[in-house]
């Protein structure tokens, strides 16, 4: 069985929610690909205090992606549609783990088209 590859993405609000978004590859020929290319998957994993102090919840994007960005606007569409509800916004984005299948300047330009003006960074810097 291969392994999946993960790419990490946080995302905090101005409430101090946090979004952690993970872009999973299928790689081609592999149990969750299909065809000969490589796919991907998204979720997210929501933690706000105010809403549930005790437990994250897992938000599963439906869909596989033919690319990172697909699945990273996809994924990233739903955080900005669950924060306009609470009259919040995104304040950072970080990738705490590199970035291997979407670069920050890459994010930065889906984010920037979805009216989120953000400083996207890669470890923290």
């Amino acid at each position: 069985m291969q392994l999946s590859n993960v790419q990490i993405i946080e995302a905090i609000s101005d409430k101090n929610a946090r979004f952690t978004t993970h872009l999973i590859q299928h790689q081609a020929g592999s149990t969750f690909a299909v065809g000969t290319t490589d796919q991907f998957t998204c979720e997210v994993v929501v933690f706000d205090a105010a809403m549930n102090p005790r437990y994250s919840t897992l938000i599963i994007i439906g869909g596989m992606y033919t690319n990172a960005a697909d699945a990273f606007e996809k994924a990233f569409a739903w955080v900005c549609a669950c924060l306009s509800k609470s009259g919040s916004v995104i304040s950072t984005v970080d990738n705490p783990c590199n970035d291997p299948f979407l670069a920050v300047a890459d994010q930065t330009t889906i984010l920037a088209k979805m009216g989120v003006q953000v400083n996207v960074t890669r470890n923290g810097t």
